[in-house]
């Protein structure tokens, strides 16, 4: 039996918006219906190329009966309110991120969806990833022995960000942590649960203006791991780069690319291990970095390595292509949700919230740092 195919519009018109809408466009049991924008020239243009409807409002984009999810991809200040249009009209929403500028909103927003019984997803397009899943289980099986330390170092291009985008106005995009780095609070916790006291925020100014354009901050997990997130914008776009590192008691693990395509790992381990780490990375080049095997002395006791390795691993798909797939999976999980609300998707609202908590906290506490 052929499922009807849920009815699907963009709320907010820009480059990232109809990216999303060619994406969407590929995904079975999803149909692009209708666009609004609050510049309704954008909105009808937009129509016209894709052969979609345009809606001059919001409330009317939402009393469209063939619309049954609205993806909200407007400016971060409006997410919520937003939101808020389309949850209370009993529409089904996927909110870019942030969900909100403020945590009290995205709590309302949350409670608002479970109160009218429709679906409320986040765009954390990082956990899909190919990679995200055998990091996943590497972290949780503890195959290289406990977490110690994340490093997360964002230096993203900023040709796309003139003077007067509105990201550089805290008041419309909320700040660095929480415009961006929610996406990185987000992926870490979803390896290491949810992260602690922020300690030492701070956020820098572009000589000369008033834009804040680099930001850090620590962050404690549980009683032994540590992490660090680095956030900039001032890059030339060929630089533009991503990389996560976690350390581990028995190696380390690195992690390059805004969607995750490429890892090196390096580890000593016991049989058992390595055979498990293997069959995670199945298509990874290995070498062998040591010929250390035999009982080997490391925080304060003796544990048994049996080979040292190096395995390695990139994506054959370019950065663009490996963010189209990732977004349509993403999409893909969501609607499954729709169809069926037992489904448990890779991401949900609730880690929305959980990330925007923590950039929060290190906003305010970079405020005080650096006023």
């Amino acid at each position: 039996m052929i499922k009807t195919k849920i009815g699907y519009a963009l709320a907010g018109v820009s480059k990232f918006g109809e990216f999303c809408l060619e994406q969407y466009a590929e995904i079975d049991g999803l149909k692009p219906v209708a666009v609004w924008n609050r510049t309704p020239e954008k909105a009808a243009a937009l129509a016209a190329k894709y052969r979609l409807r345009h809606h001059e409002s919001l409330e009317a984009l939402v009393a469209d009966p063939e619309v049954q999810l609205v993806h909200v991809a407007t400016i971060p200040a409006l997410h919520a309110a937003h939101a808020t249009v389309a949850l209370r009209a009993g529409k089904h929403v996927l909110c870019e991120k942030p969900l909100a500028t403020r945590s009290a909103d995205a709590e309302a927003i949350l409670a608002l969806a479970e109160e009218r019984q429709v679906q409320l997803g986040i765009n954390f397009v990082m956990r899909y990833s190919p990679l995200w899943q055998p990091v996943e289980a590497l972290v949780r099986e503890r195959l290289l022995g406990a977490p110690l330390r994340a490093e997360v170092v964002n230096c993203a291009g900023d040709s796309g960000l003139p003077a007067d985008h509105w990201f550089w106005d805290e008041n419309q995009s909320g700040g660095i942590f929480i415009e961006h780095g929610v996406h990185f609070f987000d992926l870490i916790a979803s390896w290491l649960g949810e992260g602690g006291i922020v300690t030492g925020a701070d956020r820098l100014r572009r000589p000369g203006t008033s834009a804040i354009e680099q930001v850090s901050c620590n962050v404690r997990y549980g009683a032994e791991t540590s992490a660090g997130f680095y956030h900039g914008f001032h890059q030339f776009d060929c630089l533009d780069r991503q990389q996560v590192r976690l350390i581990f008691e028995r190696g380390e693990l690195v992690l390059s690319g805004w969607v995750a395509r490429k890892f090196e790992l390096r580890a000593a381990l016991p049989v058992a291990e390595c055979d498990r780490v293997k069959a995670l990375f199945p298509a990874a080049e290995i070498t062998r970095f040591s010929d250390a095997s035999g009982p080997s002395h490391h925080r304060g006791r003796d544990e048994m390595i049996d080979e040292a390795l190096q395995l390695s691993w990139c994506d054959p798909r370019d950065g663009q292509k490996l963010y189209a797939t990732a977004i349509r999976d993403l999409v893909t999980d969501f609607v499954t949700t729709i169809r069926d609300p037992a489904h448990v998707p890779r991401v949900c609202a609730r880690d929305g919230l959980a990330a925007l908590r923590q950039a929060g906290q290190a906003h305010e506490i970079s405020k005080k740092t650096n006023p």
